[in-house]
């Protein structure tokens, strides 16, 4: 390290530096960790500073002035993540067997969305349907599609299970998440993942899926094979140390990958927002404040808690616990967010966003007309039961269409049937069918 002297504060002797590079360097071998309110301002510089090796990276952020360095640096590729970019949670990418991808997927899902064991089950078995059928860029909507047949697969009791995560779905393609986690962006996932690039999640509504969308790039980028630092912004909504009842060893694995493979580089406000596990794979560790006694005595790092710190500097941990004090440039944001937008050329509506899905019988029958008729069929059954000719007198429609409407009801269980003593088959209405043409009638408006 260029430009050393020695200081002393608190009765600790460090070293003090003017410069940066050495921690660019621990940057893509291993996993860095930075901490405190300047923590994005140390970083700023330290991708300037990556950018003047000729070192690329990828930078997930939530902050403009990361997609200002975009600017500023031509390498990078600057987007927004629901504005001009998007990721598809269920697209493979790079050579990986698609099965193989599918089960990450899922335990990533279980780890940031708390999907249990039989849940998890039911969003395999769609996955596989779509992959095997050489769908290998579905839609949110397609994967909802897979799961309403592995629904006429499990049992009533199971059906719960199934409908909060098709409620997941749901929210995934509606709002600004749809455009968020479509299958359809201007910049491909490789294009933004495989290259130099600053990816911002700014827009994305919700710190849960703030984490995925964080998440899916690490996957991705690993998945890509090549060799980039990545830089996670807000890193405890990830690698948080609460609040999960799953072992996160799926997001460990990857953090593990990527400090092999380019190196981490991971910003929290504080140590204790991330699980032990994480902060112990952090080979530097860098304080824009001083830690507090708590936290000094609880991850027993050699940096006092009454060393005042001023702006522009930071003491940082070195992997054989030696410790310095740098000074870093604090930069200020030089444009507005309007100035942002034009310089990045964002359209206000480039990606689609769906407002409102397709009712359930919609995606049943797959034809308005024929969901119309199962609508009627539903109401006809509230509250009454019906023999099959009761059903049969009731419709206008031919036999094969009838049987065929039939048939979807009670696959998807909206119906259930049972026979008297006298051999009569009956169908009534289920609750899962009740509140199916409940929402169908709040999406046609009500009428009828």
């Amino acid at each position: 390290m260029a430009g050393l002297e020695r200081r002393s504060r608190s009765r600790l002797a460090f070293k003090v530096c003017d410069e940066i590079s050495w921690i660019a360097e621990a940057a893509v071998k291993g996993v860095v960790g930075i901490f405190g309110g300047e923590r994005r301002e140390f970083t700023l510089a330290l991708v300037e500073e990556l950018c003047k090796e000729n070192r690329d990276c990828v930078v997930v952020c939530c902050d403009q002035r990361f997609l200002q360095l975009g600017v500023r640096y031509s390498r990078f590729r600057a987007a927004r993540l629901g504005v001009n970019a998007s990721l598809n949670p269920f697209k493979p990418v790079g050579e990986v067997d698609p099965e193989d991808y599918a089960v990450m997927l899922v335990e990533l899902l279980m780890e940031l969305l708390d999907l249990d064991q039989l849940q998890a089950r039911y969003l395999l078995r769609a996955l596989r349907k779509l992959y095997e059928g050489e769908r290998l860029d579905p839609s949110v909507e397609e994967v909802d599609d897979a799961l309403l047949a592995v629904e006429a697969e499990i049992t009533a009791r199971e059906l719960f299970k199934l409908e909060a995560v098709r409620g997941l779905l749901e929210e995934l393609s509606t709002g600004g998440l749809a455009a968020v986690f479509s299958s359809c962006s201007p910049i491909s996932e490789e294009e933004l993942l495989s290259k130099p690039s600053i990816l911002d999640l700014s827009q994305i509504p919700g710190a849960r899926f703030k984490a995925l969308a964080a998440a899916l790039a690490l996957l991705k980028k690993l998945l890509l094979r090549r060799p980039l630092s990545f830089i996670m912004d807000e890193a405890a909504l990830v690698f948080s140390s609460s609040g999960r009842r799953v072992r996160k060893h799926c997001l460990l694995e990857l953090l593990d990958g990527q400090a092999v493979r380019g190196g981490a580089v991971l910003l929290g406000l504080e140590p204790s927002e991330f699980t032990a596990d994480v902060y112990a794979r952090c080979t530097v560790k860098v304080f824009t404040k001083p830690l507090s006694i708590g936290s000094e005595r609880n991850f027993n790092e050699p940096t006092p808690p009454s060393l005042p710190l001023h702006s522009g500097e930071a003491l940082v941990v070195s992997e054989d616990q030696q410790v310095s004090l740098v000074r870093f440039k604090v930069k200020e944001s030089l444009l507005t967010e309007e100035e942002l937008a034009e310089e990045l050329r964002i359209p206000r509506e480039w990606l689609p966003r769906r407002t409102e899905r397709r009712s359930l019988l919609q995606r049943i029958l797959g034809d308005r007309f024929l969901a119309e008729e199962a609508y009627k069929l539903l109401c006809f059954l509230r509250g009454n039961r019906a023999p099959y000719n009761g059903l049969k007198g009731f419709s206008n429609l031919p036999d094969q269409l009838f049987e065929g409407i039939l048939r979807a009801l009670l696959r998807h269980k909206l119906i259930a049937s049972y026979f008297d003593d006298k051999g009569i088959r009956w169908f009534v209405v289920t609750d899962l069918g009740e509140q199916a043409a409940d929402e169908h009638s709040e999406k046609r408006g009500g009428d009828g």
